[in-house]
Order: C-alpha cells, then sequence, then structure tokens
C-alpha cells in the first residue's frame, strides 16, 4: 500500500519545524565553535519561518490545541509590540527589541578582503557602534574573529584592515574631542585587535 500524498498543512509543517531546527542547530554552532552560517542564510530561514507560523496559525485555528497556541505567538506578538508601543513608549522599546532581536540580521558596514565588519542589534535603547568581524568562509559559512567598538557611524570612511596572525589592525578616522568647547577634529590612527 502507498502512502497517502502529504497535505498542504502537513508540508508547511515540516518546513517549519525543520528550519526552527536549522536556526537553532546554527544559534547553538555560533556560540560553543564560532562558526555560523552567512547572516543572510539565516535572515532567510527565519523569514520563512515567521511566515509559515503566520500561515499554519491560520490552518490550526480549529480545534484550538497546543499546536496552534505556539503559532498564534507568530501572530500575536507584534500586534502586541504595537499596542504597547503606542501605550507606552519604554515598554514598547523594550518589548520591540525583544522581538526584533530575534529577526534582524547584522548589517555589514565595512568589509576589507574575506572579513567583514558586522554591525550588531543593540535594541532601541542600547548602545552605539559594536561590531562583530567575521571573516567569510566557503561562501556559505562565517567565522567569528573579534569585537570592536568604535564611535560615530562614519568610522569605516577609507579604512582598511589586515590582519597578522592573532592580531588585526585597522586604520580608521576617529573623532579627538579637545575640551569641552573645542571642536573635535579627525584623526588617522591603527587600532589594533585581537582575533579568536
Amino acid at each position: 500500500m502507498s502512502k497517502p500524498p502529504c497535505t498542504l498543512k502537513q508540508r508547511l509543517l515540516k518546513i517549519h519545524l525543520c528550519l526552527v531546527i536549522f536556526v537553532l542547530v546554527n544559534f547553538v554552532l555560533s556560540l560553543w565553535a564560532g562558526v555560523a552560517f552567512h547572516s543572510s542564510v539565516v535572515f532567510a530561514a527565519k523569514m520563512i519561518i515567521y511566515a509559515t507560523g503566520v500561515i499554519l496559525f491560520f490552518m490550526t485555528m480549529r480545534p484550538f490545541k497546543w499546536l496552534s497556541f505556539y503559532f498564534s505567538l507568530y501572530v500575536v506578538s507584534p500586534l502586541l509590540v504595537v499596542v504597547s508601543w503606542l501605550l507606552n513608549g519604554l515598554l514598547g522599546a523594550i518589548l520591540g527589541s525583544l522581538f526584533l532581536f530575534m529577526f534582524y540580521p547584522p548589517q555589514p558596514k565595512f568589509q576589507d578582503g574575506n572579513f567583514v565588519f558586522m554591525q550588531k542589534f543593540q535594541g532601541f535603547l542600547g548602545s552605539c557602534c559594536t561590531y562583530t568581524i567575521v571573516q567569510n568562509k566557503f561562501f556559505i559559512f562565517q567565522k567569528c574573529v573579534g569585537e570592536i567598538r568604535l564611535d560615530g557611524s562614519d568610522a569605516f570612511k577609507n579604512s582598511t584592515f589586515t590582519a597578522s596572525g592573532k592580531t588585526g589592525y585597522l586604520k580608521v578616522n576617529i573623532e579627538v574631542y579637545d575640551g569641552v568647547n573645542k571642536p573635535s577634529r579627525k584623526v588617522d590612527t591603527t587600532l589594533e585587535v585581537l582575533l579568536k
């Protein structure tokens, strides 16, 4: 006897669960080994997870079971963020940061050769300009090799990065403040970064 064909609901559920496992394994590998899939691959997987979660919520609404409750989180969480943002700005910012943390991809700000400086998501109330240095491996993998914090969003203009062993050298223009009332000036400098 042959198996009956899978329904659309079963296919979407398989895709959703496989991608959730993929994202969780990628997260554990990035913490444990420092190697992960390229951020654009993971972002695409997260968007498909979210889309299938919303679709499966509407497919599993009746009868309402535990699986329906899980999929309702994909529909209710953005609504909860918007409502809390409208009612109280701080609570909305905190909930929005938690929600966007799951989906917000690291933003590439500077690339020199095989090294990419990615701006980490700090949330709406977080500090500025913490960058993770990743090294591209085999087109679809990235290895986290270091972290640096710079002040200013235009810090990477006319910058170069070179690596030698366990040390990286980043040549940047940074602003130097000479005092309280004096204007700042830009200075060329080389920052030494310890690499993993």
